[in-house]
């Protein structure tokens, strides 16, 4: 046939011209007849056979979908930005929402359209490669799935009119709907335009429910009009075949369907002639199953459809199978309800690959009806292929089990694994609430554990139900890669995820699941897990599937200690269907009136329309910030329309509207609490920002972990433009700079600065030679001191202060500041008035101010000053990564110091005692432990001055009541209070304000909480028995780290001379923490070394290389060693040293430790001798340069200039030794 259009002279010449190029000969052998479609197959002719050479005939793989390549797609997953299709061989591929059509992007400005209007599961639509996957270069080296669209003018780019012949399926967008059908667009030139009749659509596509720029494939009808530019068109793609003399493969479309003779069959599949000499093959997996199972009937013609194609290539797909040849029903592409994912289903053997892939036919003798689908399991879905690939013979039958589908090939993948078909699960739809489940441990989180059942199924469990009783310290419980047992608790609809429970009480349980209330009856006994404790005294018991019961009161005082996140054993009583109320005792009242509670209760919070940046929502204020990241005298609580948890800083609400000396934050709370508030959504706040702590009680609170930083400050609330910089915290600062700041601690480092917070993101350091003081009058008292500024400022204080330095490091964003005189002076001197004395306010006008003193000519602002924090200090006051501020302008050098610590020694046990747990009381936890193993010598002068200031602060219990209102999460005013008892001897009341402490300061502040346990101990140890003491110390295990409180009672108890006391205490600590901490044997052995027990300290020794794993020997023999030079035998730790360097000769630390404890106690003689041997035991240049650099440094302290001399020219030796033994080498 002539094309009509674009005329090229003969047709016989072209075809092959095009066979030439891509390589398609056309046959001498097969003879065909005039309008029939049989072929006369003549396998015992080899000669006459053609040639399929060129034919293409590789199997789909995600590297063949290049750019250009076409596919006909099923829809599989539709999402809010993007639709994920799959194609043969089950290969996903992903289209972005504005590569759909163009029609459709353009309406998206117009109308409310989503991609779930226009698309179907099951759908099928041709689309075009435009992006290949590609590695990402991730953890796990996945690749991304190839990008593809089916825009119309892509799709069908290589068409023109004169291609559109009867039967080619083309791709099209819904121009626009008339009356009687609709317009499509098809991506042509000179403006042709298809139209589709409402009788000519399918199911899926109904006239009334079509949207403009929706796509689908459509088939031309045969148009009797060779000039018009309507191209008619129908919506059944199936309906009739593409039947052109003149068929070339460049002008195929994924969809179309045509008609195929075969000419070969072969092992695989069959080779097939489409007309006008253009051959393919069809993969046996495609065929019809009729000839899957015996591809000799090949004998008819047979209709194909063309699942994949591509321009200018021999890369041609085809499908037999009748339900992808019924390409407008979507019912033919969905697994049929006779199966399921996780499904266990018998298979016969119809045929086995090469590469060892075996292919079944599931038995359908039970099913309603035989549906056409065949069954594949890959080899690696095979147990032993190599070994049990004969066990797959033909005919053979085995029990498989359904992991996937695909839907282009109607194929069922399957495994024959023992460990699979054995796995309770395969994918979330199958787990049950109550099902017991085997997982391995993928990840440990502040908020739980990540637990993987199979391949990519995974579950979560939350801190609530890691422990039957919760704990703080719950990770020291699990490992990576740990194998646990646990339980199905519910499905996250959400999100799709399986919630999972690991308390023992739980997973081992025998009694009655509750998993929904049509199940349950009276009297069955279940174990639950309290939720939540009303103020009525009642219990919120949780079971599975969210399915919770109430415990009334009177039943719950019988057990006073259940606490929520405890497991408990208890009974139904009564239910009540109507109200889905259950009721429950614990055995012994089975008609108790009960204050009803919902079934399904708010404890659990969703959050279903999560809160966006730059959008505004209305907001209630529930009160002051208490999950960390900022002072909770500087942030609110927000609950944002929809359930998001928001928070609000001072510095975003218009502080404009506040003077300085006012607490802002304040005020707010005191006038908004409780009432709704317009906010708008700055942008979702990291979870790191939050300590751990607070990231517990936010999900406990609130089952989140998600927050949104908000504003109120007028200017960014009416901004149009959606730009984080133009809402965002200032993150940008300049020197010199005024800004507003927060006093957030103004003691928080006693004689060395204040801490203040800009915005979440920056906190400010103000040193207090930075800040002005304020004299009172000299001229009638002159030793009268001084009240400096910093004793006037209280927490969430408006201040404003200039930027002097700026220090944006990995651990935090740092500011350091100096109050501003001109705005402060007057607010500070009114301070200053409030606080003097009645006969000092006679003589105000002699008020004086005092600047700080000059720098020197060497200093500036640059410089660092001993005025100035340690900036390891305030790096460790900021939890975790929180961002905090810096000192210097420059970027200083900074150097690991040893952190001073202080003497909490019983023995002349006086107030100074308490008040140095304030020095302390800011310092990370781990250097709280390791100062108390040193032995740092404290400026006694210092302690007694802090001392003071402490007590002086108060005169009477009125006074230290005001400042516990105004801050009870200070640890230090509670010491001071507890202090002031001490010294009148008062041991009573002490005990009743540690135990007010105790019980009002946040249990998230684990710092303060520390120091106030440490204090109580110190005073049972002092002033108590020996009954006291032990319920002290219990209770202060069960509440704090139980490590370090082991540590200081047993401190406590040595330093009053109570050793066999201390000895239990260490030994019990052996017994609990062996294995977890080190120390705790290095204490212990220095608490009897010091007490001249050297035997017993040998013993401990022999006890710790038993129990220890073998990597610690070492270290613990170093100390050991180490602790008999200090304390024992220096001649016995010498000869562990000795043993030591005999059998680890080449460990460099080991030598480095001897050579100190010889230069410490025997000269340098004696060192020369170690170093020399050290040298001829690590012949390498690495380690020759350590030790030389170590020889060199005790010379230059020790020796003199010859000496050194000697040991230059040793090294010097020693690397051209080292030289030429590699050169001979």
């Amino acid at each position: 046939m002539t094309e009509i259009d674009f005329p090229r002279g003969s047709t016989s010449e072209a075809p092959k011209r095009i066979h030439k190029t891509f390589c398609f000969i056309k046959e001498k052998g097969s003879t065909h007849t005039k309008g029939s479609r049989t072929t006369k197959l003549k396998s015992d002719e080899r000669s006459s056979e053609p040639s399929y050479e060129n034919v293409f005939r590789q199997v789909l793989s995600t590297e063949l979908l290049q750019e250009d390549v076409r596919g006909l797609g099923i829809v599989k997953k539709i999402s809010e930005t993007d639709v994920v299709l799959e194609c043969a061989e089950g290969i996903l591929l992903q289209l972005p929402g504005n590569r759909v059509s163009k029609i459709f992007t353009r309406s998206l400005a117009h109308n409310d359209t989503v991609l779930e209007d226009i698309f179907s599961i099951g759908q099928a639509v041709a689309f075009k490669v435009f992006k290949p996957a590609h590695c990402e270069g991730d953890k796990r080296n996945r690749k991304s799935m190839p990008k593809i669209t089916t825009c119309p003018y892509e799709v069908n780019s290589h068409l023109v009119p004169s291609n559109l012949k009867s039967g080619l399926v083309v791709m099209g967008a819904i121009s626009s709907v008339e009356d009687e059908g609709a317009v499509i667009d098809l991506g042509l030139a000179a403006d042709i335009r298809g139209f589709v009749s409402r009788d000519d659509l399918p199911s899926n596509l109904l006239l009334s429910e079509l949207r403009e720029g929706q796509v689908a494939l459509f088939r031309v009808k045969p148009n009797t009009s060779t000039s018009s530019r309507v191209i008619p068109l129908s919506g059944y793609a199936e309906m009739d075949s593409l039947d052109d003399q003149s068929l070339h493969i460049n002008q195929l479309l994924p969809g179309t369907i045509l008609s195929a003779n075969p000419e070969k069959v072969v092992g695989d599949g069959v080779y097939v002639n489409l007309g006008n000499d253009v051959k393919a093959f069809i993969r046996k997996i495609h065929l019809p199953p009729r000839l899957q199972y015996d591809p000799s009937k090949c004998i008819k013609a047979f209709r194909v459809c063309v699942l994949c194609c591509q321009q200018n290539s021999p890369m041609l797909i085809l499908s037999a199978h009748p339900d992808v040849l019924a390409i407008s029903k979507i019912e033919k592409r969905i697994l049929p309800q006779e199966y399921a994912i996780g499904q266990k289903i018998s298979c016969r053997v119809f045929y086995v690959d090469k590469q060892m892939n075996v292919y079944f036919c599931p038995d359908d003798t039970e099913k309603e009806k035989s549906h056409l689908l065949i069954a594949r399991a890959l080899r690696i879905h095979i147990d032993d292929p190599e070994k049990n690939i004969s066990n797959y013979s033909l005919g053979s039958e085995h029990i498989c089990r359904i992991i996937g589908y695909n839907s282009v090939d109607r194929l069922l993948v399957v495994t024959t694994k023992s460990e699979l078909l054995k796995q309770k699960i395969i994918n979330v739809q199958e787990a049950q609430p109550g099902n017991k489940l085997d997982g391995t441990v993928v990840a440990i989180k502040p908020n739980g554990l990540t637990v993987k059942i199979y391949d990519d199924l995974v579950g979560y469990i939350t801190t609530m139900h890691t422990r039957n009783k919760p704990s703080g310290n719950w990770q020291k419980g699990y490992r990576k890669d740990q194998k646990i047992v646990c339980r199905v608790l519910y499905l996250d609809q959400t999100t799709s995820r399986l919630i999972l429970t690991a308390k023992p009480a739980m997973v081992e349980s025998t009694e009655t699941l509750i998993t929904n209330l049509e199940d349950v009856s009276v009297g069955d006994i279940a174990v639950g897990v309290v939720i939540k404790v009303l103020e009525s005294g009642g219990l919120v018991v949780a079971f599975y599937n969210h399915v919770m019961g109430l415990i009334h009161g009177s039943e719950a005082k019988k057990f006073p200690d259940i606490t929520i996140g405890m497991p408990v054993k208890v009974r139904v009583s009564k239910i009540e269907p109507s109200t889905k109320q259950i009721f429950l005792d614990f055995g012994d009242q089975l008609n108790n009136s009960a204050i009803t509670v919902p079934l399904k209760t708010t404890e659990k919070k969703k959050v279903k329309k999560p809160a966006k940046p730059f959008l505004i929502y209305t907001a209630k204020v529930l009160g002051p910030w208490k999950y960390g990241g900022c002072s909770s005298d500087t942030a609110a609580e927000l609950l944002l329309n929809g359930g998001s948890i928001g928070r609000l800083h001072a510095s975003e609400i218009n502080i404009g509207k506040y003077t300085v000396g006012s607490c802002p934050m304040k005020e707010f709370l005191a006038k908004n609490t409780g009432k709704t508030i317009n906010v708008k959504v700055i942008c979702v706040g990291k979870r790191k920002n939050l300590s751990i702590a607070g990231q517990e009680k936010l999900l406990m609170d609130h089952q989140t972990t998600r927050i949104v930083e908000c504003t109120m400050e007028e200017t960014k609330m009416s901004e149009p433009r959606k730009k984080l910089k133009l809402i965002n915290y200032e993150y940008n600062f300049e020197y010199g700079q005024r800004i507003p700041i927060f006093i957030v601690t103004p003691q928080h480092y006693p004689a060395k600065a204040t801490i203040a917070e800009v915005n979440p993101a920056f906190r400010a350091i103000i040193s207090h030679d930075k800040i002005m003081k304020v004299a009172l009058p000299s001229a009638t008292e002159p030793g009268q001191e001084e009240i400096a500024t910093f004793e006037l400022l209280s927490s969430g204080e408006l201040q404003f202060g200039k930027v002097i330095g700026v220090n944006k490091t990995r651990r935090g964003k740092y500011l350091e500041m100096s109050l501003l005189e001109d705005e402060n002076k007057a607010t500070k001197k009114k301070k200053a008035n409030t606080t003097s004395q009645d006969e000092e306010k006679t003589n105000s006008g002699s008020h004086q101010i005092t600047r700080p003193k000059k720098r020197t000519k060497n200093s500036s602002v640059n410089s660092d000053t001993d005025s100035k924090p340690d900036v390891q200090e305030l790096n460790d006051e900021i939890s975790g990564k929180d961002r905090g501020l810096e000192i210097s302008k420059k970027r200083p050098k900074f150097m690991k110091v040893q952190n001073a610590t202080f003497d909490w020694s019983l023995a002349g046990f006086t107030v100074t005692d308490f008040a140095d747990v304030t020095r302390q009381s800011k310092l990370s936890d781990d250097k709280l432990v390791d100062s108390e193993n040193e032995d740092d010598k404290n400026d006694l002068a210092t302690l007694g001055e802090e001392a003071h200031r402490l007590l002086h602060g108060a005169d009477d219990e009125s006074d230290f009541n005001d400042m516990l209102k105004s801050n009870p999460n200070s640890s230090e005013l509670w010491i001071r209070c507890i202090a002031f008892y001490i010294s009148r001897k008062n041991y009573g009341k002490a005990k009743e304000i540690a135990d007010r402490a105790l019980s009002s300061i946040n249990f998230s502040d684990d710092v303060e909480l520390y120091n106030i346990w440490k204090v109580y101990l110190n005073l049972e140890a002092m002033f108590g028995d020996e009954e006291s003491l032990k319920e002290v110390f219990s209770r202060a295990c069960a509440s704090t780290n139980s490590l370090k409180m082991h540590k200081h009672l047993a401190k406590a108890l040595k330093n009053n001379s109570k050793f066999e006391e201390a000895n239990e205490i260490f030994e019990l600590m052996l017994k609990k923490f062996r294995h977890d901490d080190l120390e705790v044997w290095y204490l212990y052995a220095e608490h009897l070394l010091e007490n001249g027990e050297q035997n017993k300290s040998r013993d401990l020794l022999q006890r710790a290389l038993q129990s220890l794993d073998k990597k610690h020997h070492v270290a613990v023999l170093c100390r050991f060693a180490q602790m008999e030079y200090k304390y024992g035998d220096a001649q016995r730790g010498k000869t562990l040293f000795e043993k030591l360097v005999q059998v680890h000769k080449t460990k460099i630390i080991t030598w480095s430790l001897y050579i100190d404890q010889i230069l410490k106690h025997e000269g340098i003689t004696e060192t020369r001798k170690i170093f020399e041997r050290a040298v001829k035991e690590n012949a390498t240049s690495g380690k020759l340069k350590v030790l030389f650099k170590k020889w060199m440094d005790a010379e230059s302290k020790y020796g003199d200039e010859e000496s050194q001399n000697l040991v230059r020219e040793r090294a010097l030796q020693m690397v051209e030794d080292i030289k030429k033994e590699e050169d001979l080498e």
